[in-house]
Formats: C-alpha cells, structure tokens, sequence
C-alpha cells in the first residue's frame, strides 16, 4: 500500500465539496416548488443525474485522451480542470445569482410571488 499523494487530499476535497450538492438542491427544490409539483421536478433532477453520467463518460474519456501531454499534462489533470473549472465558476456564479427564496426573486411578477409564497407558505401551516 503507498502513503496517500497530494492528489488523494485533492480528490477527498473535491468530495466533500460534492456531497452538498444533492441535499442543497432538494432543499432548494423545496423551497421554490409547492408540494403537488415537487414529485415532477425531483425526478427532472434525479434523471438529469443519470443523463449527465451517460454523457459525461465519452466527453472525460475523449478529453483524457485527445488532452494526454498537452503543455505536460497528463489526459486526467486536463479532466480535472476542464470539467472542474468551468463547474466551479458556475457554483460562485449560482452563489450570487440564485435568490433564497421567491420573495427575494427580482425576476418574479408580483402576481407569481404571492402565488408561489401563498402556496408554499400554506404548506408550512398545514404541517
């Protein structure tokens, strides 16, 4: 067995930084959705997990290949950054852009915030 590499810490951060993912987006889910919608948009979400895999897997195998010792790289440190970068900038991105709730919403009509904030916030006093 060999001692772990700087790359193995690498990997392990990356994972702990993915494992947020999937509750905050059913957290966000139910947020935004009302309850007789929620069913619909987490299998949308759940299905985009499974699609994004089948075809992400030819996209990482062509770039580890076609990338393999470009500015002495190797193909699976052009993954990392290719696939890395552009999500990381997404996630500052969604950090700013995406508001708390639909009161917080600047691009919702009055009309469909108080649709939207009545619906879930009757849910809420149901339970």
């Amino acid at each position: 067995m060999t001692a772990p590499s700087h790359y193995d810490f690498l990997r392990t951060l990356l994972g702990a930084a993915e494992a947020g993912f999937f509750p905050g987006m059913l957290s966000y889910i139910t947020t935004w959705i009302p309850a007789s919608r929620r069913g619909r948009f987490t299998a949308y979400f759940m299905s985009a997990i499974a699609i994004s895999g089948i075809l992400s897997g030819p996209l990482a195998g062509l770039t580890m290949h076609a990338m393999e010792g470009l500015l002495g790289l190797k193909g699976w440190q052009w993954l990392f950054l290719v696939g890395g970068l552009p999500s990381a900038a997404m996630g500052v991105v969604a950090y700013y852009a995406l508001p708390d709730s639909p009161r917080t919403a600047r691009w919702l009509t009055p009309r469909e915030m108080t649709i939207i904030t009545a619906e879930i916030g009757g849910e809420r006093k149901a339970k």
